[in-house]
């Protein structure tokens, strides 16, 4: 009889680390397995370690290769022998955690996929083990139907390996027999480096189903000894390198027979990433011209001059979190694996198996008040005051005979507290079951606990304190897809608690076992640890999402912006029911897995999901809810968001418009280099030019100028600047400089009728996109572009912006006659580069605008983000608009998405966006290492590195609140690094958060001067 999975291990060389590799294999909570070993001719005595795990265990099967025939060889060997429906693949060297295989094969038979993805956690030599959260975020979303699996894939060029390693993924067998004749004639070479990408080029065009299973998978062991550990042996290089290039040959191949032109433009860039990062290793390991003659193999396009180790190259390896293992512990008990073998689990229900959206569970009656004055019919009693206190009451008036209060207990209080009738009663009662059914989802990882314990043979009961009935429970766990359990102990019902251990004796008493044959698993450390374990159980501790979220031992998460309003409101104030929302959302999708990696030293431990979600997410909603609302107060029918600014929040203004918000949305190019014709429209506006001249070199400012620039070759344009005294290529030193070289160009190179047809062109097209009663929106500052549209279209045009820079656009806003509404009443101190790159759309700008048959259309730059930075932005705001997405579809129609019409609400959302702006906890800051951020005009050339400026507008910002009075903020949460830091901002920084140190050295320095 055919297995359900097969899983297939090449050997060679890894004696040393093989039985930790099968014994995991042996552990496996799923049993219905084959396990496919195959030999190929390991030279150190792999085979005797093989054949024994073969006679003690028939899943085990021994395959051998009479001579050495590399990986990808020994894969296909494996795979041609497999009869499971799914195939899988772990290297010799790894291991596996222990419910991965059944748990991605249920996600697999669950929702038809073709593919199924898990984690991968990096151990190292010393046992360390550890994540990296980019990698972990490479896959967007954690499903993808049709061509969508193939473009996922594709797009992402093979910068995230995590989606291209093919041990870390469970596949239907009947895909891989649909690609395996392709794989033939690669079968027949001998190849190891990145066989990988041979066989997933393949698997992912084909695969019309993708599914991301998160919190098992396998373990990388890093060995110095590894097929990819090349440096110092040259032979072993060549050999990879050969392999590399073998692979992309194959893969070109596929999709040039498959039609898939856009796939090979991909697969390019792909290949010119890794001739990128094996350069280096190149220089160690071969001369100068075998060098060029093995780079050409790879990618003859490849200088390695001009695009080896670029700086991106490592960046999405370079962020790492400890991995935690409290969770694989948990499973490994439930399979009686580690000393401990239970013939009976229990599993607690709220916020074990359960979850709701909110920070605490009291939070849900807060969205009940809508219903609460209707039934009522209006009064100036809070529901969830009332709520909260009739239960405090039915507890203080329970009968010694009753052990838990029950809704009817709750409620009866509550009639007797307020004097409401028995219709309203009745009424809120009702409504309390159907917001709880409503609100719960389940809690993926106490779920997946259950059917492995299910899956295990063993008993499995539930065992809850609660004041809910038991059928409102059983439907909220139907939603869940709990079912099938064999026992339900439930508090009212039974007529004991858990806290004083009555529930748990009843438990083994109606079940006929020792106590300490049950383990108990829940999320509260009193009540399902403690409390169990002296009533004799065995217990373990699944960490409730909201408490990880708030442990500051754990998280920043939840400590972002309390000091941005601090001194000026009250921390209620700064935590509205939204914002507690929004943290529950947050908490429920990063820590469903209690166990998952978090620091104490970071808010995001470096995960860009969690940025975007988290931070970026509820700033969005509360911009485009702030916007929504003005356009209604303002009549606006018509509003125009600027690129690049405004791409992401027109996405969430269109998902949250409802029939009441009658305005329409449309999205322009408004840059500062299409707009310079008017920007320099008037001879006086030379002087205000928007860039720093220090970065500017005469080449540079003509580039800049181009639309004005006399129309004659670049080698004339060079002489008249040196001849006027202007070294070509040297920046400008002096203000004077550079004011003296705008005189010349104006008086020798300025083209007066070429820029009369640029700003001709523009005004053309913003008259047509911008007609009468539009309104525009864009990030804000100075208002100079709104001044040049309105300009341009003789019109004033009003604008919304996050917020101004005061005296600029007050002065602009006068002058050119538009209205601007900003979402901060003032600047914050974080402004600029960071901000906008999160988010900005990072499409090419825009610059400047041509006529075409009639038309004018805008034009583009070539230039783009690297990859770096294209993913970081991308992932972040896919996550951003996904939180904004989750929000209205699990609150809209409450009181909830209402409160989100008041400022002050919209405000407390932004904070943690302005937190993470103003103290993003170095950890975190890793992200943005390496990342340019482009401001042509401003800065010359995209070369303003967004960590050094975040960390430097960080200290300014820090230093503006201490010279305020402000309370000094926790130093983990600035981005203060003394090693990489000047002498006197060293000082100051020392001085502003770290006093000890501060008085220390100062003491040091005293001592080696003295009076």
């Amino acid at each position: 009889m055919a297995a359900t999975l097969s899983v297939v291990v090449p050997v060679y060389g890894t004696k040393r680390d093989l039985p930790a590799c099968l014994e995991s294999l042996r552990t496996q909570s799923l049993r219905d397995a084959e396990f496919l070993l195959v030999d190929d001719a390991s030279p150190d005595g792999a085979g005797a370690v093989l054949a024994e795990y073969a006679r003690r265990d028939s899943r085990f099967r021994v395959l051998t290769h009479s001579q050495n025939r590399g990986l990808f060889a020994a894969r296909m060997t494996g795979a041609d022998a497999a009869t499971g429906k799914y195939l899988a693949f772990l290297d010799s060297d790894d291991f596996v955690s222990v419910d991965f295989y059944r748990a991605a094969v249920a996600l697999a038979e669950e929702n038809d996929f073709d593919l199924v993805m898990g984690d991968t956690v990096w151990q190292r030599e010393n046992g360390d083990r550890f994540v990296r959260p980019v990698h972990a975020d490479c896959v967007l979303e954690d499903e993808l139907r049709g061509n969508a699996v193939r473009d996922a894939f594709f797009q992402q060029a093979m910068t995230c390996y995590s989606f291209h390693t093919i041990w870390n993924k469970v596949i239907r067998r009947d895909l891989w027999l649909r690609c395996a004749p392709y794989y033939a004639p690669l079968a027949k070479k001998h190849i190891v480096m990145t066989e990988d990408i041979a066989f997933s080029v393949v698997l992912y065009f084909f695969a019309q189903g993708f599914g991301r299973h998160r919190g098992d998978g396998v373990f990388y062991c890093e060995h110095a000894s590894s097929s990819t550990g090349a440096a110092g042996n040259p032979a072993k290089f060549r050999k990879n390198y050969a392999d590399i290039a073998q692979v992309f040959a194959f893969a070109d191949e596929f999709l040039h027979q498959q039609g898939a032109n856009q796939a090979r433009q991909q697969l390019q860039k792909a290949r010119k990433w890794y001739a990128r990062m094996w350069a280096e290793q190149a220089r160690k390991a071969a001369n100068q011209p075998e060098i060029s003659r093995l780079t050409a193999a790879l990618c003859p396009d490849f200088s390695p001059d001009e695009d080896a180790n670029l700086p991106e190259i490592f960046w999405f390896d370079q962020p790492m979190t400890p991995w935690r293992d409290g969770t694989e512990r948990i499973k490994r008990a439930i399979l009686g694996l580690d000393g401990i073998d239970c013939p009976v689990i229990s599993l607690d229900v709220f916020d074990t198996l359960i979850l709701r959206p909110f920070r605490t569970p009291i939070d849900l009656f807060h969205t009940l008040e809508g219903k609460w004055q209707r039934a009522a019919r209006r009064n100036m009693t809070s529901f969830a005051q009332a709520r909260i206190e009739a239960e405090s009451c039915a507890r203080a008036w329970l009968p010694e005979t009753q052990a838990d209060v029950t809704m009817w207990n709750i409620y009866s209080a509550m009639m007797q507290n307020l004097g409401v009738s028995d219709d309203c009663v009745g009424q809120m009662t009702y409504n309390e079951r159907e917001a709880e059914v409503h609100f719960c989802r389940p809690r993926k990882t106490g779920v997946q606990l259950f059917h492995l314990a299910k899956a295990a043979g063993k008993r499995v009961v539930l065992t809850s304190d609660m004041y809910l009935d038991a059928d409102t429970i059983r439907r909220m766990l139907e939603k869940c897809g709990v079912r099938g359990w064999d026992g339900f102990f439930l508090s009212n019902e039974q007529n004991a608690l858990k806290w004083n251990g009555a529930l748990y004796r009843k438990l083994t008493a109606q079940l006929g076992v020792k106590p300490d044959n049950v383990l108990h698993i829940g999320d509260n450390a009193k009540i399902d640890v403690e409390a169990a374990k002296k009533a004799g159980l065995r217990a373990m501790l699944l960490l409730r999402p909201a408490d990880v979220f708030m442990d500051a031992d754990c998280t920043q998460m939840a400590n972002l912006g309390h000091g941005c309003l601090a001194g000026f409101t009250t921390a209620d104030a700064m935590q509205p029911l939204a914002l507690r929302c929004a943290q529950g959302l947050a908490a429920n999708r990063f820590f469903d897995d209690g166990y998952a990696p978090a620091t104490a030293d970071s808010a995001f431990a470096a995960y860009p999901s969690r940025l975007g979600y988290y931070a970026v997410g509820t700033h969005l909603l509360a911009l485009a809810k702030w916007l929504l609302c003005r356009c209604r107060a303002d009549g606006v029918k018509r509003l125009v968001f600027l690129a690049r600014d405004g791409a992401l929040l027109r996405q969430a203004v269109e998902l949250l418009r409802t029939d009441a918000d009658a305005v329409e949305t449309d999205y322009i190019p408004a840059s500062r280099r299409c707009l310079l014709p008017a920007l320099m429209a008037n001879p006086t506006d030379w002087a205000a030019l928007p860039v720093r001249w220090t970065v500017y070199t005469p080449e540079k400012t003509l580039k800049l100028l181009s639309f004005c620039t006399l129309d004659a070759p670049e080698s004339e344009l060079h002489h008249q600047a040196e001849a006027a005294g202007f070294p070509w290529q040297s920046p400008f030193q002096e203000k004077t400089r550079w004011e003296s070289f705008l005189r010349f160009f104006r008086d020798k190179l300025y083209d007066g009728c070429r820029h009369q047809a640029a700003y001709s062109a523009a005004r053309a097209y913003y008259e047509e996109k911008l007609p009468e009663g539009a309104a525009c929106f864009d990030m804000g500052y100075s208002g100079r572009l709104q001044a040049a549209l309105c300009q341009l279209t003789q019109r004033a045009v009003p604008v919304y912006y996050v917020h101004a820079d005061g005296r600029n656009s007050e002065r602009l806003s006068a002058a050119y006659d538009f209205p601007v509404h900003c979402f901060y009443p003032m600047p914050p101190a974080m402004s600029g580069a960071f901000r906008e790159f999160l988010l900005s759309s990072d499409e090419a700008p825009c610059v400047g605008f041509e006529r075409q048959n009639a038309r004018v259309v805008p034009v583009y730059a070539q230039e783009g983000r690297n990859e770096a930075a294209h993913f970081l932005s991308t992932c972040v705001q896919h996550h951003a608009l996904q939180f904004v997405r989750d929000f209205h579809d699990t609150f809209a129609g409450t009181g909830v998405m209402q409160s989100l019409d008041n400022p002050g609400v919209q405000l407390a959302m932004s904070l943690p966006f302005e937190g993470a702006l103003r103290q993003l906890p170095e950890a975190d800051a890793e992200l943005l290492r390496n990342i340019p951020f482009e401001d042509v005009v401003f800065a010359g050339e995209n070369a303003l590195d967004l960590r050094t400026l975040v960390r430097d507008q960080s200290a300014e910002a820090a230093l503006a609140a201490h010279e305020m009075g402000a309370a000094d903020a926790p130093s983990r949460m600035i981005g203060f690094i003394p090693e990489q830091t000047g002498l006197v901002k060293r000082t100051i920084g020392f001085l502003l958060f770290d006093r000890e140190t501060f008085r220390k050295k100062l003491r040091k320095r005293m001592h080696r001067s003295p009076k």
